[in-house]
């Protein structure tokens, strides 16, 4: 497994709020917000975080489709 694959599986856990009891999970539309303001508060140059929250969008796609 590639490093970008291991960054999108640990993302789709993160937006299924997989890790947090079934009763206090968020909504993965919540959790992408709560990543985007994550994002721009680090300290990563203005391209990594452009390109981060493309990815989590990207993910946040696949995690909301039926």
């Amino acid at each position: 497994m590639t490093s970008l694959e291991q960054l999108e599986v640990s993302i789709r856990i993160e937006l299924l709020d997989e890790l947090t009891h079934p009763r206090v999970r968020k909504s993965s539309a919540e959790k992408l917000q709560i990543a985007y303001e994550r994002i721009e508060k680090s300290n990563l140059n203005n391209l990594l975080k452009m390109q981060l929250k493309q990815l989590y969008g990207d993910v946040f796609k696949t995690v909301n489709t039926f």
